[in-house]
């Protein structure tokens, strides 16, 4: 039998909406249980508290295999900003410690290991996904059941740093999506019916219980580029870590552009439309925080125009691709010769 699962709201993972993507809270923090609120058991929570923040910010999972970032954890506590216990309900680990890092600290760490890291702008992903079990119900998954696939696809996304949604599957939604368009990965008919939530990539993908454990087929699409995914392991909560291990690794290679041993080259900067009284700090930070800026300099303010340098490790195209990626910043005129861009400021 198939059938789908009526959802009552959006089922909403963790972000917040942009024009252009989600802003995606607390890559800097995390949360993990302890034994005890000894020197020992925070010295080994702030060594994988920091490899789960550079994971969420880079992308990639064997992050850790970079000379410089092996050599840092070891001094992990250094990278900290703040930490405060609270009390659990496992009787194993008592307390759950969190983890503030220090934002500037970690990108400059970042930085000296020549790793490109994503900003706060991260691209929004639409999920749609089916599941069939052993005896051969499939249904397209929603609010209410399984919700264990939700509580995984959410704790798993967290720790990339990947905003996802699923579809509310409400009458506007049933009224266009198929238990078949998704069995099919007919991506035509799910863009037009993803319209009403301004995604940035849709994931299409079915799940399925079999002898042994469970099968999938995935497809990731963003903007014309499309990639295919079949992750076959012994339960579904192993195939959604492996699945968004595999899109984080995608996406970051289209939407982070890296550089290694370039040289650093001054940019000027007109940047229009910084009209609001918070929006000239928050240039300031999402300047400071693009990959392969080193440094920031205040020109001048005329109006709600701003005149900055900034220095870049890379060539003028790194910067540009960079700046694209986010749409923060908008690409008006440029100068190649004196190597002066202007922008339009989107808060």
């Amino acid at each position: 039998m198939k059938k789908i699962i009526p959802i009552f709201g959006a089922v909403v993972l963790f972000y917040s909406f942009s024009l252009f993507a989600a802003k995606v809270p607390d890559l800097y923090q995390v949360e993990l249980p302890v034994t005890a609120q000894s020197d020992t058991a925070r010295n080994t929570a702030m060594q994988k508290g920091l490899m789960q923040v550079l994971v969420k910010l880079t992308g990639e999972p064997t992050i850790v295999e970079n000379d410089v970032i092996k050599g840092s954890l070891d001094k992990a506590d250094t990278y900290v900003q703040e930490f405060s216990y609270l009390p659990s309900s496992r009787t194993d680990m008592p307390y759950t410690i969190q983890i503030r890092y220090n934002s500037g600290d970690i990108q400059r760490l970042l930085k000296r290991a020549g790793v490109a890291y994503w900003n706060v702008d991260r691209p929004l992903i639409l999920m749609y996904l089916t599941w069939t079990t052993k005896d051969h119900q499939t249904e397209i998954i929603g609010h209410d059941v399984p919700q264990y696939l939700l509580d995984m696809t959410e704790q798993q996304g967290k720790i990339y740093g990947l905003p996802i949604i699923f579809p509310m599957m409400d009458m506007t939604d049933t009224s266009q999506i198929a238990v078949q368009d998704i069995l099919n990965m007919n991506i035509p008919s799910l863009k037009q019916a993803s319209k009403r939530y301004e995604p940035d990539a849709l994931l299409v993908g079915h799940m399925e219980e079999v002898t042994g454990g469970v099968t999938s087929v995935w497809r990731l699409t963003s903007g014309n580029n499309q990639w295919d995914f079949v992750i076959n392991e012994l339960n579904s909560k192993d195939v959604i870590a492996s699945l968004m291990s595999q899109v984080s690794q995608t996406l970051a290679k289209r939407y982070v552009v890296k550089t290694t041993n370039a040289t650093s080259t001054w940019l000027k900067l007109t940047i229009t439309n910084v009209t609001g009284s918070n929006d000239l700090p928050q240039l300031m930070q999402y300047l400071q925080q693009m990959p392969d800026i080193m440094d920031v300099r205040l020109q001048r303010i005329i109006g709600d125009v701003v005149e900055v340098k900034i220095l870049v490790k890379g060539s003028l195209e790194t910067f540009k691709q960079n700046a694209a990626v986010g749409e923060r910043l908008v690409a008006q005129t440029e100068d190649e010769g004196s190597r002066q861009l202007v922008y339009e400021w989107t808060p």
